[in-house]
């Protein structure tokens, strides 16, 4: 088990660097597999000794090798998260179809996450991959209306809350790519980890929003990244999904 352990977590830093690449060069749609890696500030190219998870970061003391520019904290906490998702979706599901589903669906979310903060963009070659993937684990597991209805259900509450309020603020207040990011959780999980997600996910960004304001780090014009908000909103619902929706029943 132990070794099993170090496995995941040796695989989990890997797959945490890569996602760190993901993360810096999908909004600039720069190839993500012949490309070799480089510092962000000097465009040096790096060394197998840049590229070695956690270790590199610390080893160098948070700043590049070559010009010595401080590197975004960032790279090493997506690494850290990347080993806790990898381990903790094992210690719940074992090596199953669960696991897989779960971990991968995570993974995308963490690329998901710190994109949409860094540059304010969901990529949409993983919302449209999750889409389909959540069709074919539907089909896998004989619940495809749902997933359809998680779907479709998703992308319209979205689209209408977007359409109205674009028409209220004259500009873009929920962005497509929220649309089709819970379009993928709906399609992925089914109607309801997706409506309890979209509740969740405005009450949240909605306390988020009121703190930036009250704090001063943002003002009610604006724009403030709405994906992490339904990334929190489903993690919790991940977690505590169930008794949220007992409670629910029980309270009604």
């Amino acid at each position: 088990m132990n070794l099993i352990i170090t496995y995941l977590a040796i695989l989990g830093g890997i797959l945490g660097s890569f996602a760190n690449m993901l993360i810096h060069r999908l909004p600039k749609e720069e190839n993500i597999v012949w490309k070799r890696s480089y510092c962000p500030s000097c465009k040096h190219k790096l060394g197998i000794l840049d590229l070695v998870p956690i270790f590199s970061y610390l080893s160098v003391l948070g700043k590049c090798r070559y010009c010595k520019k401080k590197i975004p904290i960032r790279y090493l906490l997506v690494e850290l998260l990347n080993i806790a998702l990898i381990l903790s979706c094992f210690y719940v599901y074992g090596f199953s179809f669960l696991f897989f589903k779960t971990y991968i669906f995570m993974f995308g979310l963490l690329i998901i996450f710190f994109t949409d903060l860094k540059e304010q963009i969901v990529p949409d070659s993983i919302s449209i991959s999750f889409i389909i993937l959540g069709l074919a684990s539907a089909i896998y597991e004989k619940n495809i209306l749902d997933s359809i209805y998680g779907l479709i259900i998703g992308f319209s509450i979205f689209f209408i809350i977007g359409f109205i309020a674009k028409l209220y603020y004259k500009k873009d207040a929920l962005g497509f790519g929220d649309v089709k990011l819970i379009a993928a959780i709906g399609s992925f999980w089914g109607t309801k980890i997706m409506l309890l997600t979209t509740y969740f996910s405005f009450l949240i960004g909605g306390i988020i929003g009121l703190i930036l304001i009250i704090s001063g780090l943002k003002k009610r014009t604006d724009y403030i990244p709405f994906g992490p908000s339904i990334i929190i909103a489903f993690v919790t619902i991940l977690v505590w999904g169930n008794k949220i929706w007992n409670l629910y029943l029980n309270f009604g």
